[in-house]
């Protein structure tokens, strides 16, 4: 079924999440669509009630989670889902009036149910045909956090650079960096490198990246009693003498 391609601005409120910061015109079409399936949505769905208190009462922009959910019940009764493309901000978007905003899709919400129907055609296909206007934007999300990740490497190389400088100008020999000390072996892991391993200086790198409680649990389900000796006396390193 094709989708209602809408388009918005796309931002990342937290890492991992997205939202969409929309225009009047999106708004229309935001709450038309909303509306047309929010009585069949189940009661007991937690989703619902909050997304109408940030959309309608606080005036947030619109999370991808909570379009998903929407599109979950568009599909269910035939309804094409909705889908947004980037666009450039403007003023109305831009604003940081979440009370105006909220009042505006509650006035919003208002009209469109106390209207006929062939006057809510009217007033959601005039909001498509300018949102199809709204210009693309100067650049997508994904640019700007491909570059905002640039600028942040290139601003923590030019810290440690003018810190080794400081460290110059001032007649200290700055240490080198030091490297993350590796991580621990899994007991598992360990007890198969060990039975793998010939070279007894291989085997004493194994053991080293094996903490004490680690080579316990991998002595006892190792079937080789040498090798079942030799992690018994790593595992009694742990043991305060």
């Amino acid at each position: 079924m094709k989708g209602l391609k809408y388009m918005a601005r796309k931002f990342e409120p937290r890492p991992g999440d997205f939202a969409w910061n929309l225009e009047r015109c999106e708004e229309v079409v935001m709450v038309a669509d909303y509306e047309e399936i929010a009585k069949f949505i189940e009661p007991a769905t937690r989703w619902k009630p909050l997304f109408e208190m940030y959309f309608y009462d606080a005036g947030k922009a619109v999370l991808q989670k909570a379009i998903d959910e929407i599109n979950g019940v568009r599909r269910r009764r035939g309804l094409p889902c909705i889908e947004f493309r980037e666009t450039d901000i403007g003023d109305y978007a831009r604003t940081r009036d979440d009370g105006a905003k909220a009042e505006q899709r509650r006035r919003l919400r208002d009209e469109l149910s106390s209207v006929s129907s062939s006057a809510r055609s009217k007033i959601v296909d005039t909001a498509r045909s300018e949102i199809e206007r709204l210009p693309p934007p100067h650049r997508t999300y994904e640019e700007y956090k491909t570059d905002r990740q640039y600028r942040n490497f290139e601003n923590a190389q030019s810290l440690e650079e003018a810190k080794r400088r400081a460290a110059v100008l001032n007649g200290i020999t700055p240490a080198p960096p030091t490297k993350p000390a590796p991580a621990d072996l899994d007991p598992s892991i360990a007890a198969k490198m060990l039975r793998l391993a010939t070279d007894p200086a291989l085997r004493e790198i194994i053991l080293a990246r094996l903490a004490p409680a680690a080579a316990l649990a991998a002595a006892e389900g190792m079937e080789d009693l040498d090798l079942r000796d030799v992690l018994i006396r790593r595992a009694l390193d742990g043991v305060a003498p």
